[in-house]
This record gives C-alpha cells, structure tokens and sequence, in this order.
C-alpha cells in the first residue's frame, strides 16, 4: 500500500495556474423564457398580487406617507427600479410578518408558521386589514423582507428553493432574466406620486 499523503505538507508554487473547474453543459446557464412561463400566467400571477396587496398598501398609506423614513425607502426601492407590485409585496409581508409576531411571538415569524400564516392572509382577504407599525421600517428590515418576498415569487412558475442557504443573487438572476420578475407589470391602481419605472413591460390581458 501506499503512504499517505500529508495535504498540509504540500506547498503550491506561486506561478501555479489557477484552478480552472468545468460544469457538465446541463448546468450551464441558460437564456430564454423558463420553461413555465408564459405571459398569460405572469398576467394572471399580478392580477392575483395586486387583488391581494393592493387594499393593505391602502389602508395604510396615510401613516407611511407621513413617515419620512419609510417614504425615503419606499422611494429609494422605486428609483432602484423596482415596480409598484414589488414594493407592495414588501410592504404586505411587513405588515403579514408583524401580524404573525403579534399574534405568536418571533420565533414563529422567524421560523415560519404557515398555519398561521394562511389564517391570516385570508384574514386580509376578508377585509382585515392590519394597522402597521412603522418603528421596525428600516433598512435592515426592508432588505430582510425584500428577499423574502423574492423567494415568494417561485411558487406562481411552480419553482421551489430546496436549499437551506438559497444563493440569493443567483435566484434574483434567475427570475430576472427567465422569468421577466423586473420587467412585467399590468395596469393597476397606482397608489403613490411617482412615475412608471423606464423598462418595465405592460402584460395585456390573455385572450378569453
């Protein structure tokens, strides 16, 4: 039998090459629409968030515009390019995310509760609008929360996550370029004074 090799004992020299590992062709990226996309479902999958969104964003709209910081970051998402769909989103799973505190501590928001979590949403549905507590609409919270809602995202293309530390840019890549999550919107309510983010693309209606 042979020794055995002793890895810290082996010194690289400095003008070594660099490593230069190679993925198999079925992982290397892919361009083009997902395989589940369609512009019908990305129209219907709006039309469902703004239904869903819209009257929480309302109901609360006079205390963030009269909050100069959440109005700063609200802002600050919009001139980043994000459209009115995403920044509603964010503020619905604040507010969804406060709720679930609320009612059963941080370590269920924290770790999820989806029983939980469905009572509430249809709570929302019928009308239940939670008042939002603007103290915790920080940046840090914001971030955290804006991730969270990206990864929500993959349930409307029959996507899942079944990573327990998810490669976030990566998955923001990928609906951006294959799933069109920066660029599709739909005619809605517009509920605050700014102007359509540039490039954003308006879905029509699928046909009956």
């Amino acid at each position: 039998m042979g020794k055995d090799v002793v890895l810290s004992g082996i010194s690289v020299p400095m003008d070594a090459p660099a490593p230069d590992p190679r993925s198999g062709d079925e992982l290397a990226w892919l361009s083009g629409d997902g395989p589940t996309y369609t512009t019908a479902r990305a129209y219907q999958a709006l039309s469902r968030r703004y239904e869903r969104m819209t009257p929480v964003v309302a109901a609360n709209l006079d205390a963030l515009r009269a909050h100069p910081t959440a109005m700063a970051l609200l802002e600050e998402m919009h001139n980043e390019g994000l459209l009115d769909w995403q920044i509603y989103q964010v503020i619905y799973n604040f507010a969804l995310q406060q709720s679930i505190e609320a009612e059963a501590g941080y370590h269920a928001m924290a770790n999820g509760s989806p029983e939980i979590t469905r009572r509430l949403v249809k709570e929302f549905e019928n009308g239940k609008t939670p008042a939002i507590n603007l103290n915790n609409f920080n940046r840090e919270t914001v971030e955290s929360v804006r991730w969270v809602s990206l990864f929500a995202a993959l349930p409307a293309w029959q996507l899942s996550n079944h990573r327990s530390t998810p490669d976030m840019e990566a998955t923001r890549r990928f609906l951006a370029v294959r799933y069109h999550h920066f660029e599709d919107d739909i005619d809605h309510p517009s509920l605050f004074d700014w102007p359509p983010v540039l490039g954003r693309r308006i879905l029509e209606p699928p046909a009956a």
